[in-house]
């Protein structure tokens, strides 16, 4: 059974994204988290619940070119996410789940899968870095 199956509706998804950015805004534990994201938070909340949908195997509101962690890292290529921030990232995804009080193995399933995303994007920006760098030593 999916993710999305388990939530059961879009109007699921839509809650966890609105309950996430609920919690980014309101908890100083995320404040560095909060900092490199814009003032306001529409356009973030809208993002991220058309991407949940369709990777948590529910409906394509984002479109598939969108769902992967090459296109993930681009678009968040500016902020270059520290270790720090995948957590903070990963605390307001589990907060979330937690007021919205979804079962523990639901959310530890969903966590992975998040954490494994992060660390895939991560991976991807150290690697183009890495290219970088040795394109300008050859350049030397």
């Amino acid at each position: 059974m999916s993710i999305f199956e388990q939530l059961g509706s879009l109007t699921a998804v839509k809650k966890l994204a609105e309950e996430f950015y609920d919690v980014m805004e309101t908890d100083p534990e995320v404040i560095e988290l909060r900092a490199i994201h814009p003032g306001k938070l529409h356009s973030s909340r809208k993002a991220l619940y058309k991407f949940m949908s369709e990777w948590f195997g529910g409906p394509t509101l984002y479109g598939e070119q969108y769902i992967n962690a090459t296109w993930l890292e681009l678009r968040h290529r500016r902020f270059c996410i520290n270790d720090q921030q995948r957590d903070q990232w990963l605390y307001c995804m589990n907060k979330a789940m937690v007021n919205l009080q979804y079962e523990s193995k639901l959310r530890n399933l969903m966590l992975g899968r998040f954490s494994d995303m992060i660390k895939s994007m991560q991976l991807q920006r150290r690697h183009v870095e890495q290219e970088k760098a040795e394109q300008m030593a050859r350049i030397r």
